[in-house]
């Protein structure tokens, strides 16, 4: 399972919601790295402001 740390911020007076993630790492996790990124896109579309998300995704190129 992945855990996305959020922390909701003011950058110049506009509310944000910073986003990080560290996902499953080998490639023979590949299912799993998914489900987890999709997770991680759900908590974004919950939010009512702009989400910056960054992390160590561990995407292999066939899977973006």
């Amino acid at each position: 399972m992945a855990l996305t740390v959020t922390v909701q911020a003011t950058v110049k007076d506009v509310a944000c919601t910073l986003m990080t993630s560290h996902l499953e790492s080998t490639a023979s996790h590949a299912a799993e790295r998914k489900r987890q990124l999709k997770t991680a896109f759900d908590e974004m579309k919950k939010q009512d402001n702009t989400v910056i998300f960054g992390g160590d995704l561990n995407m292999r190129d066939k899977e973006v």
